[in-house]
């Protein structure tokens, strides 16, 4: 008996539809790959050439000069348009995301922008955190963390209206620091800053004992 070609067309069609929704997430994710490749390469770029101007132009440039201020304008132009390219939620772009947060913290704070700076590295973290509790075993990812939380302790130290928020972000920032010497003791952290700044508070608060052993604690960590 001959086949029905009507009943032949219906079978074809969902493994029609198959096959041209399997081309379309192929293509759809080697879009997304590129995408993602381009961003981690533009960061990389961008991230070589702020190292070379910071160390060729502006090591000896005062931070009101106007050639400093138009080179960190340009570099902070740039980080805003990466993060308006980097609208997926795979795991490297979040990252990534979360990497770009903080240097573009950094320009803002050298721009004076400590209000902006705040926020950049809140939204730095904002994009860690969730990361770290999805997956806490990972130091690299936590170390991003505390190195975003301890930029805003100290953009909170330097801020020109409000500067007491920072003794509560360093203290923060230490515990995450004793937290990973804890889980990971073969990688030493970079306390002492942290010692330094919670020691200094607490000898302008008067509590001596508690400046000198810290200060004797950020000696021993420096040492080690």
């Amino acid at each position: 008996m001959p086949a029905d070609p009507a009943s032949a067309e219906v079978t074809l069609v969902p493994v029609a539809a198959v096959a041209i929704l399997a081309a379309k997430n192929t293509s759809i994710r080697r879009e997304a790959a590129a995408k993602d490749a381009a961003l981690t390469t533009a960061r990389q770029a961008v991230d070589q050439m702020l190292m070379r101007v910071a160390n060729e132009r502006l090591s000896n440039m005062p931070l009101g000069h106007p050639l400093r201020e138009s080179l960190l304008q340009d570099a902070l132009s740039f980080y805003e348009g990466l993060l308006s390219q980097a609208s997926s939620d795979d795991h490297t772009v979040r990252e990534s995301m979360a990497d770009v947060f903080k240097p573009l913290g950094v320009l803002q704070r050298e721009l004076g922008r400590c209000d902006d700076a705040c926020r950049s590295f809140e939204r730095s973290m904002e994009i860690l955190q969730p990361m770290v509790a999805t997956d806490p075993a990972p130091p690299a990812i936590r170390e991003k963390l505390v190195a975003s939380q301890e930029a805003l302790a100290y953009t909170w130290q330097i801020h020109p209206r409000d500067s007491d928020q920072s003794d509560t972000h360093y203290r923060r920032t230490l515990q995450m620091y004793r937290d990973l010497e804890r889980d990971f003791p073969e990688r030493r952290q970079p306390v002492v800053l942290c010692l330094r700044r919670l020691a200094d508070a607490a000898f302008h608060q008067g509590n001596l004992p508690e400046a000198e052993r810290m200060w004797r604690e950020a000696i021993a960590s420096g040492e080690a």
